[in-house]
């Protein structure tokens, strides 16, 4: 199984009342997204599944990978994508995927840094952060679990727009 964690694209600033968890994407992170798809697809391939933080910027970024996937209908909102500590959660989610070649997983900084972390057994002073739109692989032979994966590679949204 490969599993692509992707940073959600450039949101809306904090404030104006509504809560974090409602900020959309901005116009610009939008654009960047949608220019970075045909780069998603020719590395990462047709995704099988796509777990999704369920907060609008991280389930925005996720719809428009799957509209462009043509895979709508596999995009689950994981709420433990939202805060720390997920680790379990996403690991028991994705020993359910078992058999699914490709999977991504869309949300936050630092969650995403610690699931890398707690898939590939990469200590947090070796972590690489994942830019805003940027992706990182992590393959696993067999079951998913704590310290299977491996980090194959690590792209920025930039890079993926380029590809």
């Amino acid at each position: 199984m490969n599993v692509y964690f992707i940073r959600h694209s450039e949101a809306e600033p904090a404030g104006g009342g509504r809560p974090d968890s409602e900020r959309p994407l901005s116009c610009e992170g939008e654009k960047k997204i949608s220019a970075s798809l045909p780069g998603i697809f020719k590395l990462a391939g047709q995704l099988d599944y796509i777990l999704t933080s369920p907060a609008a910027r991280a389930a925005q970024t996720a719809y428009l990978i799957a509209a462009h996937q043509k895979c709508r209908n596999f995009v689950f909102e994981m709420p433990e994508l939202a805060a720390p500590g997920s680790e379990i959660a996403v690991d028991t989610m994705l020993n359910k995927l078992i058999g699914k070649e490709n999977v991504a997983v869309v949300g936050h900084q630092p969650y995403l840094t610690e699931l890398v972390g707690y898939f590939t057994g990469m200590p947090p002073e070796e972590s690489i952060s994942i830019d805003k739109g940027g992706m990182i692989k992590v393959s696993f032979k067999g079951f998913p679990g704590k310290g299977a994966g491996k980090m194959r590679w690590s792209m920025s949204q930039d890079d993926l727009i380029k590809v």
